[in-house]
């Protein structure tokens, strides 16, 4: 799967928060954001597929 450049604007305490984390675990500032959204995207799958069976069980 390819890449693609996006850009967002960040409040600046949350770059400062990132980059400790980039720099305690020795990576890149875009390795982190990418490991958070990756987090996130597959936490708000988990939830979408959590609501979507919970739908099927009250109208059953």
């Amino acid at each position: 799967m390819g890449k693609r450049r996006v850009t967002a604007m960040l409040d600046e305490s949350d770059i400062t928060e990132l980059e400790a984390i980039a720099e305690q675990n020795r990576v890149s500032l875009a390795w982190v954001i990418r490991a958070a959204i990756s987090n996130y995207l597959e936490s708000e799958g988990q939830t979408h597929l959590i609501r979507k069976s919970r739908t099927r069980l009250e109208s059953s």
